[in-house]
Formats: C-alpha cells, structure tokens, sequence
C-alpha cells in the first residue's frame, strides 16, 4: 500500500485497466462499455505520445512539444479531429500529458483515477522520471513497472472507473470479452474536496450519478 496523508471526503475508486495491442478491439471494448450502460466519465485510456500518434492518428492530431514553463499542468498534447467521415468516435476525451516519460516519450492519458493521482505525484518528481517511478508512488512496485514495460511496448491501456464490486467485475468481463489482456483492478483513493483547474482537460468524473471535480493533492492507492 502506498498513503500519503489523507483527509475527509474521500471516495475509494476501483480502477480497472486492460492492455490492447489491436487498435480495433480497442475501440470495441469503449463502445460495448458505454452500450452496457455505463458513462463516458468512467472510460479513460494510457499511452505513450508515440502510441497514439502511430495507432490513433484517425481520431487525434497532435498539437506539438511540451511547454517547459508549464510541465506542472496536465498539457493537451493532442486535439480531437473532426475530419472523421467513417468508424467510431472515442469517447474517452483528448489525451494529455500526465508526468512520467517511456522510452524517451512522454505519457498521456485521458483522465481516470490512475492517470490524475500520476499527475499529482509527479509535480514532486524529476522532469525525467519514468513512468515506472511515477506510479510506484501509488501502486504496487511490481504493479507499477508491469504497467511501464506495457507502454513501452506500445500498448493501449484502457481503464475504467467502478463504483462498486458489481461495476468491477461487469467491466472486467467486458474488457476480456473484447480482447483486453492483462485486466487487473488497482483500489484508488480520492479526495475531492478540492477542484484543480489544472485538470480541466481531463473527462468529468462521476460517482454515484454526481459530477465531481478532480481531487486535491493527497492521494491513496494500494493494489
């Protein structure tokens, strides 16, 4: 377990993610989500920069470097293109610099409770740090350097937000189902007392059928 001081109002977050390496299947397993009924808000994705240039250039163009000044905000490192005439569209939002680099590029996500406790730690850590040593602030070691070495490897990491066991467990079999690999449920806790603007780009959250805004910076996660 990892802690790090935490407060009242805190919402515990079964964070759900499974690794794709087929673009396609990818895409299937967001639509069967949200035609199994669940929101927007709960599906997020995890890549390196690279990643999703090569592998989702139909759906987002990249809007160039990062800004050194402002390495501390989640910076938007794509935009979604309205050009697409045919295929789905994501619903996963645009995906934005996290903190944390793999193979020299840098990671984005499109929200979720992994991805914004990442971004939180990772403004007490080194421009350069790895992905790896990002998340092991949060998650299992172990857990956290499998994570890494699947970006590194290109993968697509979906990840899906529950409120409850039944929740996890549906979205577990659903990730299977369309070829998901390596399914795994990391427990997350939030604080969210706070409203951070610098996470404006990230999804809007929900839990419990209330919008919430992100969480302030004391986070909890164990695996």
């Amino acid at each position: 377990m990892k802690a790090s001081n935490i407060g009242q109002s805190v919402s515990n977050v079964r964070h759900v993610v499974a690794s794709f390496d087929n673009v396609e299947r990818f895409e299937d397993a967001i639509k069967l989500l949200e035609q199994s009924g669940f929101l927007r808000a709960q599906i997020s994705m995890i890549a390196s920069r690279d990643t999703v240039e090569n592998k989702l250039s139909r759906h987002y163009s990249p809007t160039g470097g990062l800004d050194a000044e402002c390495r501390e905000q989640p910076q938007a490192l794509f935009t979604e293109r309205h050009d697409i005439v045919e295929g789905p569209v994501l619903a996963i939002g645009v995906p934005v610099f996290i903190g944390g680099n793999v193979n020299g590029q840098p990671v984005v996500a499109t929200g979720g409770a992994l991805a914004v406790a990442a971004l939180i730690v990772a403004e007490d850590l080194s421009e350069e740090a790895g992905i790896g040593n990002v998340l092991g602030q949060i998650i299992d070691d172990r857990r956290a350097a499998f994570i890494e070495a699947l970006l590194a490897e290109g993968q697509l990491l979906l990840g899906f937000d529950a409120i409850n066991a039944h929740e996890e467990e549906f979205a577990s079999y659903l990730l299977s189902k369309t070829g998901g690999h390596n399914v795994t449920t990391h427990m997350i806790a939030r604080d969210w007392r706070h409203d951070r603007d610098g996470l404006g780009h990230f999804s809007p959250y929900v839990l419990g059928g209330s919008s919430h805004g992100a969480p302030e910076t004391t986070v909890q996660a164990h695996y």
